[in-house]
């Protein structure tokens, strides 16, 4: 009866011994799998990763509705929420010699432009009487040319 209890207890001990400096063991040099995988990425020669690299071509693999959403949220600060081509103009201000421009965006909401202000895909470069000079970048690889002039016009009264 002794005899079992000792072998219990000199098992017991073992075992317990036996678990503690495997998690010693595991703990000082061995990684769980992620972090293994992330070593050896790390390691290795970045020549050796595949990159897609699109020649101004659109990437097949980019979600085009999620990428518009973006290109909206990202938007820095101080740039209209809108592209050129959404905004609808509706009025001219004049206030002390200097043109302000009204207009309005599909989804109804109305800003106020001013000369230089700038939008998702260009700027305000001129406010006229009856009009508003838009420069808009284009992204196009197809494009010769990187920009383009875009007047908007108020119908004034006179001419209908």
């Amino acid at each position: 009866m002794i005899k079992r209890g000792l072998l219990l207890c000199l098992n017991l001990f073992l075992l317990f011994s036996f678990t503690l400096t495997a998690q010693e063991k595991k703990t000082e040099g061995e990684t769980n799998p992620e972090e293994a995988l992330l070593l050896s990425i790390k390691g290795t020669d970045t020549n050796l990763l595949y990159h897609y690299d699109p020649q101004n071509r659109r990437d097949p693999f980019y979600d085009l509705v999620i990428g518009l959403k973006a290109s909206k949220k990202a938007a820095q600060k101080g740039v209209k929420p809108f592209y050129i081509n959404e905004a609808q103009l509706n009025g001219i201000i004049v206030y002390q010699n200097s043109y302000s421009a009204m207009v309005t965006t599909p989804e109804g909401e109305t800003f106020t432009l001013r000369k230089g202000d700038k939008l998702l895909d260009g700027e305000v470069t001129e406010i006229g009487k009856d009009f508003v000079r838009f420069r808009q970048l284009l992204k196009s690889p197809i494009m010769l040319r990187n920009a383009r002039d875009v007047v908007k016009k108020i119908n004034s009264p006179e001419e209908e």
